[in-house]
């Protein structure tokens, strides 16, 4: 995946409609990724843009439980936050090979809500950790 503006752009179309965009210059001013790309698209400008992510292992227990409804259609036993959590712990390590071809709607579920609540996650074989080191991404520092 080379880095290009146009894949930027299809990454941060991955969060469309969300208060995450920041400017590395404005370090107080948020936008909504509809609106930023809209303002800068394809103005060269689209490079000093970044989107302020949640990281997975910070995944609140709300979310968590709203996870552990959505992979219940597969696991019919996951019912707490608990669960959530421990789905999350393997998508985040990788282990995600215990599910069956015909589950991966389920994956397609959880990776679009996971993307809806802000948290980063890999796109394209780029990895997190990648897409932080292309400028793409920062993550949101989370308090304890």
């Amino acid at each position: 995946m080379e880095n290009t503006l146009e894949n930027k752009a299809k990454f941060f179309a991955l969060y469309w409609g969300q208060k995450i965009v920041r400017h590395y210059d404005w370090h107080n001013h948020v936008e909504n990724a509809s609106c930023a790309w809209e303002s800068v698209f394809p103005d060269t400008k689209y490079n000093s843009y970044y989107l302020e992510l949640k990281p997975l292992s910070s995944i609140s227990d709300e979310d968590s439980l709203s996870l552990s409804a959505i992979i219940q259609r597969v696991f019919p036993s996951a019912k707490s936050i608990q669960d959530g959590k421990d789905f999350i712990n393997k998508f985040i390590s990788g282990n995600i090979l215990f599910l069956k071809i015909s589950q991966v709607s389920t994956i397609t579920n959880v990776i679009d809500f996971l993307r809806s609540r802000g948290y980063a996650l890999p796109w394209m074989g780029l990895s997190v950790e990648e897409l932080i080191n292309r400028g793409w991404i920062k993550l949101k520092e989370v308090k304890p």
